[in-house]
This record gives structure tokens, C-alpha cells and sequence, in this order.
């Protein structure tokens, strides 16, 4: 290529010998990787040939030599569209305008790379919870007395499937890990299973998400005139105590970090 350039060969005998079926035949490939090497070549050479008016004898031939692949057949049009410069292929006649050309890439890379995708946040996440709250129906029952919403699953399946929502919805995980102990305060029996889940999330944010159940049926704070309100959440229902002496007896809940949330306080008491 180098000599065709230079002047030496004819751009149309460096194509023929490329395009000459007894080189595909003597190694099967050998053409197809020719034509990609043909690429990276001519795209070094069009740098040799940048330069003024010394340079531009060598620059028509270089483009002769491109005209002359493109007629032998041995490297095809889009393939040179991907690896020289715009102003080669203009002055090859590849394409009509190294400007529009250019203006063309920039708009691509720009769609393909930079483009804010658009996303309804409220609907992603509230498909994201619904999705959630079914999966965690999902949890098996001790026993199996208790059927799952669809079919029984393994509760090792169903953390995976939890976490694989958390990541896809960009779900916050201090709520998520809320909803799985409510399931677990609604169904003690898929407890045993819902501990699997609970490894998803980290255990010094355990007690404290606990602790938030139990303030919400806090009393609420005296009044100016000494009187106490009914409580905001009512009275703390069997089913929380269960669930907290659940999480201290598998070890995932300390009963220490644990008391700064619970009333009376341990003072008062």
C-alpha cells in the first residue's frame, strides 16, 4: 500500500492482489482479515499524507488506492466509513460532506452515550413495592400449613428475587426492610423463612427499623395540663412482641439496641 502511495504500484494491481481468489484458497479467512488489516492501513497512511501542497501528490493516490478497494471488492464501503477519517472518505467519494458527516457522529454518540433516559419515579417505585409485596408472599410457611400466594418457593429464591427488586426499582432498603418484618409480624409462620431475607440488609439498621414499629404505638407526649393522649398507633399488639422475641432468639436483634425504642423507658420503668 505504502509503495502504491509512494507512487511505486498501481493502486488497482495492490487491490487485485488482494481480491485474487488463490489467496482465500491457500488460507481459508486470509482475505476477510486482509480487508480488515487493508482498514488500518489505509487510515495510518491517510495521517502520513495530512500536510500541504508536498504532500498532496501522495494524498491522490492514497485516495486512488481506496477507490481501487472499493472496485476490487475486497473491503467494503461501510467498513472504511468506520475507520477513516471524514476527509479521506470525501476525497474518495465515499461520502459527500466530511462536515455533515461529522455532525452526524457527534449527534449519534451523543443519542447513544449521553441521552437522559425519562422514567415515571412514582410509578416505577409503586410497581416496585406491589411487586415486592407479592414476592414476599411467596415466603414458605413452617409446617407448610400455610399456602403462598402462587406456589411454595424456597425462601433463599424469594431473598434473591428481593434483592434483584431492590437494585431494579432503586427501592429504599430501609423500607423494604420494614415490609418484610410487617409480613413477618402478620404470618409468625413464615418468620423461620423471612430470616433469609432480613440477611439482605445491614444489622446495625435491624433494631432501629424494629424499634420504629414499636414507636408507633408509643404514647403520645403530655399535654400542657399534665394529661397524656391515646396512644398513636393504639395499643402494641401481641404479634410485634413475638416478632421482636423472634429476631433476639435467632440472634439478629440485640435486646439492648433494642430498648432505647421501646416504652416505658428503662428509667421510667
Amino acid at each position: 500500500c505504502r509503495a502504491a502511495v509512494d507512487g511505486a504500484v498501481d493502486p488497482d494491481a495492490v487491490a487485485a492482489v488482494i481480491a485474487d481468489p488463490a489467496v482465500d484458497a491457500a488460507a481459508p479467512g486470509l482475505r476477510d482479515r486482509a480487508g480488515a488489516v487493508l482498514v488500518d492501513t489505509l487510515w495510518f497512511l491517510g495521517l502520513d499524507t495530512e500536510g500541504g501542497d508536498e504532500a498532496q501528490p501522495r494524498r491522490d493516490r492514497l485516495l486512488e488506492l481506496v477507490r481501487a478497494a472499493v472496485r476490487a471488492e475486497v473491503v467494503t464501503v461501510a467498513a472504511l466509513k468506520e475507520g477513516l477519517e471524514p476527509e479521506v472518505m470525501q476525497g474518495a467519494g465515499l461520502i459527500p460532506s466530511a462536515e455533515i458527516f461529522k455532525r452526524k457522529e457527534v449527534r449519534l454518540n451523543t443519542a447513544q452515550k449521553y441521552a437522559q433516559r425519562k422514567y415515571n419515579l412514582l410509578r416505577e417505585e409503586s410497581e416496585g413495592f406491589s411487586k415486592l409485596v407479592t414476592e414476599l408472599a411467596e415466603l414458605p410457611a413452617a409446617g407448610g400449613g400455610e399456602a403462598t400466594a402462587t406456589r411454595a418457593r424456597g425462601a433463599r429464591d424469594v431473598a434473591r428475587n428481593v434483592q434483584s427488586l431492590i437494585g431494579y426499582f432503586d427501592l429504599d432498603p430501609n423500607r423494604v426492610c420494614d415490609l418484610v418484618l410487617g409480613a413477618m409480624q402478620a404470618s409468625p409462620r413464615r418468620a423461620p423463612a423471612a430470616l433469609a431475607v432480613l440477611d439482605l440488609f445491614q444489622p446495625a439498621a435491624l433494631p432501629h427499623v424494629l424499634g420504629f414499629r414499636f414507636q408507633a404505638h408509643a404514647p403520645a407526649p403530655a399535654s400542657a395540663d399534665g394529661l397524656v393522649a391515646a396512644r398513636a398507633g393504639g395499643d402494641t399488639p401481641a404479634a410485634l412482641y413475638a416478632l421482636a422475641a423472634t429476631l433476639v432468639a435467632a440472634g439478629r436483634v440485640r435486646l439492648h439496641d433494642l430498648l432505647p425504642h421501646l416504652h416505658p423507658t428503662v428509667p421510667e420503668a
